[in-house]
């Protein structure tokens, strides 16, 4: 500012007017007049600053007017998103960083940590919205879906053959020489009426002789006659036996004509050959006419027709269009190659398709006139189904499932359903529509269906409850304490304690209304008496823990006193849910064993959290009040099919096999089946049983051949007719399984015996690797312990995969054999075969 826009004592910043001292009387000072001089500078110039700047404001809103807008919504979803909608009105929270986190309700993600995000409503639709800019970007383009003439064409191959109506077989009707051939190689044309052979026949020299005689005594007489039909029966036409008859001379040989125009296609007699009555001299087809037989596939034969128009090509002279037409369909199929054959006819005049010839086919499939059609590209096929995007304006775009059939020569498909006319559908872009498409669908199916954690699970029942009848009031306690549980333990799931001091003080308000309920019986009245104080105890500090390791240290005491309450009432008899308890074996707090409550879903640890979310080795159902043992149906043994033998030694326990040498044949077969094995363990650790099929089939050959193999002096030791015989079925079963968990199942059979044989047999030379038996005691599908054998390194449980890699409470070495077929010193200098 210039020093005369700031008079003295005016530092720069405004201030404001010291009052007039004639202002309380009323009057205004006179400076202050609308007519001063003085006072109408200073007002002009504010009049003039506030144009100017509502002029430049003006300016920016119009100019910003869009990003504005932008802001505002974005600010507005954000207080809409953590201020409105909860799991009731639809709203749906994920993870950032993790996007197969998705809960009902806000909160932070128990993988990172970080808060979670609302999930747009339009992510759960059907229809996706896509900012036109992007659209545009992306180079989505559209076509519309009409109706009109289709032509399609079905392409095939055939071989051209010559029509077999029109073969004629040379043949001799008298016995001859011949004396002299007209026609001497195959693929000679010939005419009707041209000679063929020159043949020197003694029956018709006779024949002919008897009519010379006939003619002269009586040339119409019946002996006459007869002999001349004799004649023709004999190959002579009418024409040859009026002129022999009119020259009055029997010829020594007789002229063999052809009856048709063609081209010889066989010769089968030469000249100077003796041709017996019957025989073939040559045979005769009309090549003017052709046949071409096609292969059209099972699935096409129902889109040809006889009178079907179709057009020959040769791969020679590929601009030649040859037509034809479809004559004949035959009647069967080919079971080897599922074709059938379709008979086409074509004329030939200049002989361009020859008998032999390789041809490709054109049939025209066109067929009605009003067809509905797009776009081959805007149709993506699945395998499954077929998707169609139909554009709604505006960047909204609709997932349309349809079926499709025929494909036209102009790269049009034909629409059976899920088009209408005239709509628009996308022809390019639409594969990141779909991938969209595929993300949302995800989406919903993840909010919207059944996840794994909401899957039932199948308990048996190992209790029966004292109580036969549950009055109303210990109902209504049991029932809010096990509501309190379970919302208190669900945040020690994802690792966290947010809403356990609430769920926690309600389990400690209704544990204290136990004391005070009478009319039960004593046994089990002692146990709510006994009970009830220590399940306040423990809920009260469970309230009070700061940290999830102290809230499950509690939730521990609690369990167990809540779970000899439980296991002397039973469930109320109207609980909504099941309730299962289940163990731990490795809560580190509590020893061993450390059990917990929950519903009949997929097992969600609370004391290990994410880091081992399904760690458990027992699971049972808790009875209702009143239930007995037997009254409902026991879950099926998850088991594979064995025999009973096998469910009474499969549990856990190395087969215990005598020390034994295997011949040079059973090592090499133990070496072959252990490869096949550990490939199949591999397969199992990353959860899959892709290719264990074919490695299970090499996997049971070999352990056939390592009892196969050996003297007979050696089968006492070995026991040849029963070793194995568990392991052979075990792989048989990992053949024709598709089930992983059946898969390990088997696979820990397998373990047992395997283990048990190396022991005593050693390891294969063949293998290059040292191996290690390794133990884990929390498999609960098989007894307390499951073996396996692997390479020695890092521990990788097949029987758990990803979800407890490391899981093994014992490990050993598995020891060589030596040159004699021994197991000999492992890699420590112990001997290999020991038990525990």
């Amino acid at each position: 500012m210039n020093n005369k826009d700031n008079p003295p004592g005016n530092d720069g910043q405004s201030r404001q007017p010291e009052p007039h001292p004639s202002a309380s009387a009323g009057r205004a000072p006179a400076s202050a007049t609308p007519h001063s001089p003085q006072a109408a500078g200073p007002r002009t110039a504010t009049l003039v600053v506030v144009l100017v700047s509502a002029f430049i404001f003006l300016v920016l809103g119009i100019l910003l007017a869009d990003p504005v807008k932008g802001l505002w919504g974005w600010m507005t979803d954000r207080v809409t998103a953590e201020d409105g909608p909860d799991a009731d009105d639809g709203q749906w929270y994920i993870s950032g960083m993790h996007p197969w986190i998705i809960r009902p309700e806000p909160g932070h993600c128990p993988v990172c940590g970080m808060e979670l995000t609302p999930l747009s409503p339009d992510m759960l639709t059907g229809d996706l919205s896509i900012d036109p800019q992007i659209v545009q970007n992306i180079g989505v383009r559209l076509a519309e879906v009409t109706r009109g003439p289709f032509r399609t064409t079905l392409h095939t191959v055939g071989t051209v053959e010559a029509d077999e109506r029109t073969r004629r077989e040379i043949v001799l009707r008298a016995p001859g020489y011949i004396e002299t051939a007209h026609i001497r190689y195959v693929g000679q044309p010939v005419k009707r009426g041209a000679p063929l052979a020159e043949i020197h026949s003694p029956d018709i020299l006779s024949a002919l002789s008897e009519l010379r005689a006939f003619a002269r005594s009586n040339p119409d007489g019946a002996e006459a006659r007869a002999t001349r039909e004799r004649l023709r029966v004999l190959g002579l036409t009418r024409e040859q036996v009026a002129e022999i008859e009119a020259s009055g001379e029997v010829p020594w040989t007789v002229t063999l004509k052809s009856p048709v125009d063609g081209v010889v296609m066989n010769l089968d007699a030469f000249e100077g050959q003796w041709v017996p009555e019957g025989g073939r001299l040559a045979e005769i087809a009309d090549l003017t006419r052709v046949w071409v037989l096609a292969t059209v596939f099972e699935s096409h034969l129902e889109r040809v027709r006889e009178g079907m128009r179709g057009v020959a090509r040769i791969a020679h002279r590929p601009a030649d269009r040859l037509e034809g037409e479809v004559a004949y369909l035959y009647p069967t199929l080919d079971p080897r190659t599922r074709q059938g054959r379709v008979r086409l006819e074509f004329a030939n005049e200049d002989g361009r398709l020859k008998p032999g010839m390789f041809v490709r086919l054109e049939l025209d499939d066109s067929g009605e006139d009003d067809v509905l059609q797009v776009p081959r590209e805007a149709v993506l096929d699945t395998g499954t189904r077929q998707i169609a995007y139909v554009s709604r304006g505006g960047g909204r775009f609709e997932p349309r499932e349809v079926r499709a059939g025929r494909e036209s020569e102009a790269g049009m498909l034909e629409i059976f359903e899920g088009l209408a006319a005239g709509e628009p559908v996308v022809v390019s872009g639409q594969f990141l529509l779909d991938s969209e498409s595929r993300l949302r669908e995800s989406l919903l199916k993840l909010v919207m269906g059944e996840t794994a954690a909401e899957q039932r699970v199948e308990a048996p029942v190992d209790a029966e409850p004292a109580l036969g009848e549950m009055p109303a009031d210990l109902a209504q306690a049991l029932g809010e304490m096990l509501d309190g549980y379970l919302a208190a333990a669900a945040p020690l799931v994802d690792d966290h304690i947010d809403g356990v001091r609430d769920a926690a003080r309600k389990m400690r308000d209704a544990a204290r209304q136990l004391g005070d309920l009478d009319g039960l019986p004593d046994d089990v009245a002692s146990v709510l008496g006994a009970e009830a104080g220590r399940i306040a105890a423990s809920a009260e500090g469970l309230a009070e823990a700061g940290s999830p390791r102290r809230a499950r240290i509690a939730l521990r005491d609690l369990s167990d006193a809540l779970r000899a309450v439980v296991r002397a009432t039973g469930l109320p008899p109207d609980y909504a849910q099941e309730i299962h308890e289940v163990r731990c074996p490795m809560f580190p707090e509590m020893g061993e064993n450390a059990w917990w409550f929950q519903t009949d879903t997929t097992v969600a640890n609370p004391y290990m959290g994410q880091s081992m979310l399904t760690c458990h080795d027992a699971r049972f159902a808790l009875p209702r009040a009143g239930e007995r043992l037997g009254d409902r149906d026991e879950p099926d043994d998850p088991a594979p099919e064995a025999d009973e033998e096998d469910r009474e030694v499969a549990r856990g326990e190395v087969t215990d096999f005598p020390e034994m040498s295997l011949p040079e044949e059973g090592r090499s077969a133990l070496a072959r089946a252990l490869r096949a094995y550990l490939a199949i363990g591999t397969t199992l650790v990353g959860d899959s049983i892709g290719g264990v099929a074919a490695e299970a089939e090499t996997l049971r050959d070999g352990l056939r051949d390592v009892t196969d193999a050996g003297t007979e002096e050696d089968a006492h030791a070995f026991h040849k007719d029963d070793v194995l015989e568990r392991s052979r079925r075990a792989a048989a079963f990992l053949i024709e399984t598709d089930s992983l968990e059946d898969a390990r199942m088997a696979f820990a059979i397998l373990g047992e015996e395997l283990v048990g044989l190396l022991e005593a047999a050693g390891v294969p030379p063949e293998i290059e690797a040292d191996l290690i038996a390794a133990r884990c005691h929390m498999y609960p599908e098989f007894g307390d312990n499951g073996w396996w054998i692997q390479k020695d390194g890092d521990l990788e449980n097949p029987l758990w995969g990803p979800a407890m890699l490391r899981c093994a409470d014992l490990t050993r070495p598995l020891a060589r054999a030596d040159n004699g077929g021994r197991p000999g010193q492992d890699n420590n200098g112990h001997g290999g075969h020991s038990h525990d």
